[in-house]
Parts: C-alpha cells; sequence; structure tokens
C-alpha cells in the first residue's frame, strides 16, 4: 500500500484530502499475481447519474474483422486516470487508508460512469478511424487491416493519433503484427472467430454465468447448447449441473473457429 499511495502521488493522480467522505480502501489479486489497489464507491455510484453512453456491442464489433489479416492490439497506460475530475468535484472521489485521506484530481477506477466517460473520450478522438481500421473498446484499442503495407500506415495514424492526445501505451501487455489475436472474449484468427479457452472457466462458477456465456458465445456454440443448457439449468441435481458444467466447458473449448459473416 505504501508503494502505491506514494506512485500516485507522485504521478498526481491522488492529492491529500479534508473531504468529508471516505470511501473504504483494498486490494484484489491481479492475474499475475501482483495486487490491484480498489475502492469501495458503492455509496457514490448508488446516487450518481448514470451516463447512458453506449459501450460497442461484441457480434457488431467482431465482424469488423471478416476481411481482415493482421491485427494490433494496444493497452493504454493509467487509461481512467488520463481524464481530469471537474474542479470542486474532487472531494466526492475520497477515500481513507491507515497511511491518510485522499482524493482524485483525475477519475478513479471504480466509479459508474468511468467506462462510458472514457469509451465517449476514446470515441471522440478516433472518430474518423472507427470501424475502419480501429475499434475501441474502454482502454482496449484494436488496428486491423487487409495487408501489411496498410497495416503499417494504420499503425503509424494511431500512434500518431494517441501521441497528439498524450495518451501512451503498457508495451508489455501490447500485441503486434498478429494472424490470431484475443478480444472481447473471443479469438480471431485470419476471419474466423473462436471461443477463447482462457475465458471459459467462468462456465463451471455458477448456474447464471453458463447461461450468459451460452448467449454470449452462441455464434461458436450452435443454438442447440443454449436448448440444452436452459433445460439443465431447472435441475437442482448437484451432480448432474456439474457434468452439464464440465461438459460445456469442454465444449467451447474444443468448438472449431466459426468463419465470420462476409
Amino acid at each position: 500500500m505504501e508503494n502505491n499511495i506514494e506512485e500516485a502521488l507522485a504521478a498526481g493522480f491522488i492529492q491529500p484530502s479534508t473531504s468529508s467522505a471516505a470511501a473504504g480502501f483494498f486490494f484484489v489479486k491481479k492475474k499475475d499475481g501482483g495486487l490491484r489497489p480498489c475502492i469501495d464507491y458503492r455509496g457514490l455510484n448508488a446516487i450518481t447519474v448514470k451516463y447512458p453512453y453506449p459501450l460497442p456491442l461484441v457480434p457488431p464489433a467482431v465482424e469488423q474483422f471478416r476481411k481482415a489479416k493482421i491485427f494490433m492490439k494496444l493497452d493504454l497506460r493509467s487509461a481512467y486516470n488520463l481524464v481530469r475530475i471537474r474542479k470542486g468535484h474532487e472531494w466526492k472521489t475520497a477515500f481513507l487508508t491507515p497511511r491518510g485521506h485522499y482524493e482524485y484530481p483525475v477519475m478513479p477506477y471504480g466509479l459508474t460512469n468511468a467506462p462510458a466517460v472514457f469509451q465517449s473520450f476514446l470515441n471522440e478522438v478516433f472518430q474518423d478511424l472507427l470501424y475502419k481500421c480501429v475499434i475501441v473498446y474502454i482502454e482496449d484499442i484494436l488496428i486491423y487491416s487487409r495487408c501489411l503495407k496498410t497495416h503499417i500506415h494504420h499503425v503509424r495514424t494511431v500512434l500518431s493519433r494517441l501521441l497528439e492526445h498524450r495518451l501512451y501505451v503498457i508495451a508489455e501487455k501490447c500485441e503486434f503484427h498478429c494472424e490470431s489475436i484475443k478480444f472481447l472474449g473471443k479469438r480471431i484468427i485470419l476471419a474466423m472467430v473462436a471461443v477463447d479457452p482462457g475465458n471459459t472457466s467462468f462456465a463451471i462458477l455458477h448456474i447464471c454465468a453458463i447461461r450468459y456465456g451460452m448467449t454470449y458465445h452462441r455464434t461458436a456454440m450452435g443454438h442447440i447448447i443454449s436448448t440444452a443448457c436452459t433445460k439443465h439449468c431447472s435441475s437442482t441435481c448437484p451432480g448432474r449441473l456439474a457434468g452439464v458444467y464440465m461438459a460445456l466447458s469442454i465444449g467451447f473449448q474444443s468448438r472449431p473457429p466459426v468463419p465470420l459473416p462476409f
């Protein structure tokens, strides 16, 4: 926690606060084993007027890749923290730690409107490139092209646009010049789409997640699986459900890629 607070102070992401608000501060474990700082903004989010800006729908986004042969994925550094909180409203983001009381002059993670606000911001940055060679999903940016020559031009255009707006990427999290790439829970392989095996574990954790998964991956799994899932969801037999979970999980991972519509 000490290191996290020091780094955030040095970067100007947080500042000492005298706010009457004080959200809880804690850590959650990341995929790589590290710790991600989190702030409990449930109280603030409950009274926040929602910003109805839509996030991209997955199927239409994926269909944009039907003629693409080469991809590049960018991950922005400190994404939400790049947006300034309106002057005079910083106190609302205050949080309390054993180290002290702090608030954000920039947009923190955990606010209910943060994804929509950042999506709106990046859509404006890439307005003339969207669905031509770029798709943006919050802080994930995917560049797609039909050939290497065109791809190099697209990459230069996107990187120049990022530099123009003082946006920077996390190089180690980016993927360069790929014929196969993971995006929005799918693996795109030369005009084909497959379920990302890394996203199938949710299927054996909770029955509602299974049902959501069947809907989300219906293209890859087929409509018959959705029907079978609904039938088994009414069962109260834990052993039977466990078998269904395992079968569906294996099915997700073994299903061959499905061609994108042309």
